[in-house]
């Protein structure tokens, strides 16, 4: 497995825990971003990721920072495990 494909799966999945933390469906998140229903749903289904605009404003409606969203490394960290939401 690429490390691409393992960090792809890894946002799926972030995505789908903030959206899930903050109690919205996927087409309120949408509206709440800027974007439309169809592309938040292709984001979890893995076909596309979003920009880092859209990453962005998705860490900042659902409350997460954009390394957690991202696994970005930040500093002071070994890598981008920063606690979940």
């Amino acid at each position: 497995m690429s490390k691409d494909s393992e960090w792809a799966r890894g946002l799926v999945a972030r995505i789908k825990q903030a959206r899930g933390r903050l109690g919205v469906t996927q087409a309120e998140l949408a509206v709440r971003i800027g974007v439309n229903t169809f592309t938040v749903s292709r984001w979890e289904r893995g076909e596309t990721s979003p920009s880092f605009e859209q990453m962005c404003r998705l860490a900042r409606v659902c409350s997460v920072s954009l390394h957690w969203l991202g696994d970005l490394p930040h500093a002071g960290s070994a890598g981008g495990k920063e606690d979940p939401p």
